[in-house]
């Protein structure tokens, strides 16, 4: 799902479906603040890849642990998308679930959002219903 959005967006690379840093998990179990892995010389890197390595066993892990299936994924993308790219993955979950009454909607949710925003943000979500319309072979509405 995260290929496919990041794609109809015209972006490059992974992004978390669930929407999370790992700066976030670790100030939601009351760790981190202020800077956390820097690294100023090589010698350093070493250890500063171990920290983050074990930040995530520590913070990343316990909460992906939640999501181990597509659907997982879903039911919390219903809870919480509210932004361009969270209503995206949640209209890319649906449409290769097959959920059609939901995709449409997040789409007309999606449209309304493009009317609301500054133009740089409105074309990148055009670009991702064009896009997602074209894949999914949708008419738009």
């Amino acid at each position: 799902m995260s290929e496919l959005t990041m794609r109809f967006f015209g972006l490059e690379g992974p992004a978390s479906q669930v929407g999370t840093t790992l700066v976030d998990l670790m100030f939601a179990a009351g760790q981190g603040g202020g800077v956390m892995w820097v690294v100023e010389t090589v010698e350093e890197s070493t250890a500063a890849a171990r920290r983050v390595l074990a930040d995530i066993e520590t913070y990343g892990e316990p909460f992906f642990g939640h999501y181990r299936s597509p659907v997982d994924v879903t039911r919390k993308l219903e809870q919480s998308a509210k932004k361009n790219f969270e209503l995206a993955y949640l209209a890319v979950s649906y449409a290769v679930s097959r959920e059609c009454p939901q995709m449409r909607s997040v789409l007309v949710r999606l449209e309304d959002w493009v009317r609301q925003q500054p133009p740089f943000v409105a074309q990148q979500t055009e670009r991702f219903l064009s896009e997602f319309r074209a894949y999914f072979e949708i008419a738009s509405s």
